[in-house]
């Protein structure tokens, strides 16, 4: 992975999951942005309980040499989002600050485990 890259991974059974992290854009024209549906890789998955990394606790961010996870990396996407509409700036206002992104993401990780189940998906 290039210093430039930004990988993000998340729950790609999770319609809201699915649609947040395809809706980001980058400030950074230079940096590159790699997703991953940890769901359809097992070995993903895998490796990263290997490293202590609970995706059922929400996704992650892997880049600055380093690993994200749940609300520090939502807020440290929404700090590198550049999207310009109603929605990106909701999402920008919900996680832009430490302390709403705390209160933001408990919500989004309740409503994502109440989407899954009535969709019938397990969990991760």
């Amino acid at each position: 992975m290039s210093s430039t890259e930004i990988r993000v991974i998340y729950d790609g059974g999770c319609p809201v999951c699915r649609a947040f992290v395809h809706r980001l854009r980058l400030h950074d024209a230079a940096a590159r942005l790699a997703l991953a549906d940890a769901r359809a890789d097992p070995e993903l998955r895998r490796a990263l309980a290997g490293r202590g990394i609970d995706l059922e606790e929400g996704f992650a961010v892997v880049a600055w040499d380093g690993c994200r996870t749940g609300a520090d990396a939502a807020h440290s996407l929404a700090k590198l989002h550049a999207g310009t509409g109603l929605v990106d700036k909701i999402v920008l206002w919900c996680f832009g600050t430490r302390r709403r992104t705390t209160f933001s993401y408990s919500l989004f990780k309740a409503c994502r485990r109440l989407l899954l189940f009535i969709l019938g998906r397990k969990p991760l």
